[in-house]
């Protein structure tokens, strides 16, 4: 018996983009730039296209921080969350303009 085996690291690839980019179309269409929320990684606007992207844990970890710093106050979790059903209700009807993220977050509610 030994230690356990490290499940991933900081570079590892295992976190689906598409759950981190319904996030990120909320904070556009609450007016944040997109090119400042993935400013500092290594993504693209095209690899929002790819419902089976997967991004390593510095890069959500820059997402989530750059999102964060876009909100500047607590609670960015719980405003998101409150707003959350109105939102993916107004994107399955495409009343948003979001088209870089709109397949995105499309496929994240079915």
């Amino acid at each position: 018996m030994g230690l356990p085996q490290k499940i991933w690291d900081n570079e590892s690839n295992i976190f689906p983009l598409y759950i981190q980019s319904t996030l990120m179309a909320w904070l556009c269409f609450q007016g944040a730039n997109f090119e400042d929320i993935i400013s500092g990684t290594e993504l693209e606007t095209g690899d929002f296209a790819d419902p089976d992207k997967k991004i390593n844990f510095n890069t959500l970890s820059r997402l989530v921080e750059n999102s964060s710093q876009y909100w500047g106050k607590p609670g960015l979790g719980l405003a998101f969350g409150k707003n959350l059903s109105l939102f993916l209700a107004a994107a399955s009807l495409g009343r948003l303009p979001l088209q870089p993220l709109r397949p995105v977050v499309h496929a994240s509610i079915f």
